[in-house]
């Protein structure tokens, strides 16, 4: 048996009961079906239960990378650098997240208010995001995107594999139906030749860079160490893509420094930021801010 509930906000994955909190018992009178991952108190949308341990272990565990679909509300507009940042890991510490699939995305027609509604404050805008993981641990996509600067209000799984929402309000479930067993597991390969010394040096160069970008800060002088990294990457793999668009969206970070900076009268501020893009790569646009900087700059002397 195989069953998807939209679980409400406020509602904890287990039927054991526990006082002062709602749970799945309330809404499934169904025995001996179990949930198959998790979704915190504070989030919602789509959880799916079965009878079968091992259909719930090939859902639940990263290994068989079943996507798991994601709309998630922040706060402010995340820019192309923090997106890049999402897709390409973030260090949050106690482990660094795989890479994913991150964009922005309009508001669905189709969702439902939330019972509260989230704390909203007027002078801070409010973005919706879409992530695809294929891995969940605990809180993630809420520690990721507070990591690159943009704190989740509501959180809503949509869609698990091929199984989705479509149809369930909150609170609601429907029997569906399980797929197929999954094959019995092939031979074993014969071991791969060991990872020569040049690959193995990559690899390593763009973990440190994923967690130096993580990290990056809007800081005196400005924290260019991951684009030195992903430039020994490209030393020794040229044209590798993780490399080179991970350069891209640092460039697009200290552009909006810059253009923040600029927008407060810090122009000697907004110069140095412009200056590291520049050593990237320069186009019109880059070219006009840099000329307007330094006319605003020389203007107020």
């Amino acid at each position: 048996m195989l069953i998807l509930f939209n679980k409400p906000f406020g509602v904890l994955c287990q039927f054991t009961a526990e006082a002062g909190k709602r749970t799945l018992a309330e809404f499934i009178p169904v025995p001996e079906v179990y949930a198959a991952g998790r979704l915190d108190a504070d989030s919602e949308g789509l959880l799916v239960l079965t009878d079968d341990g091992a259909l719930q272990k090939r859902i639940a565990d990263p290994q068989h990378k079943l996507p798991k679909t994601y709309l998630v509300q922040v706060e402010g507009c995340p820019d192309e650098a923090a997106l890049t940042g999402l897709r390409a890991g973030v260090d949050l510490g106690d482990f660094v997240t795989r890479p994913c699939e991150a964009r922005l995305v309009a508001e669905p027609a189709w969702l439902w208010p939330r019972t509260p509604p989230i704390r909203e404050r007027k002078a801070i805008p409010v973005s919706w995001l879409e992530i695809v993981l294929r891995e969940g641990k605990n809180r993630q996509v809420r520690r990721m995107t507070a990591r690159v600067g943009h704190p989740t209000l509501r959180l809503i799984r949509a869609r698990i594999g091929d199984w989705t929402l479509d149809g369930l309000a909150p609170g609601d479930w429907r029997q569906a139906p399980a797929p197929a067993p999954a094959p019995a597991p092939a031979p074993a390969p014969a071991p791969a030749p060991a990872e020569d010394a040049v690959a193995s040096a990559v690899r390593a160069l763009l973990v440190q860079a994923r967690s130096q970008y993580a990290g990056m800060r809007y800081t005196q002088p400005p924290d260019d160490n991951a684009l030195q990294t992903w430039r020994q990457v490209l030393k020794l793999a040229p044209g590798n893509a993780e490399a080179l668009a991970g350069i891209a969206g640092i460039r697009a970070r200290f552009i909006g420094w810059g253009r923040q900076a600029q927008a407060r009268g810090e122009f000697e501020r907004a110069l140095r930021h412009y200056e590291i893009a520049r050593g990237i790569g320069e186009d019109e646009e880059l070219s006009g801010l840099i000329a307007e900087a330094r006319r605003r700059r020389d203007a107020g002397r």
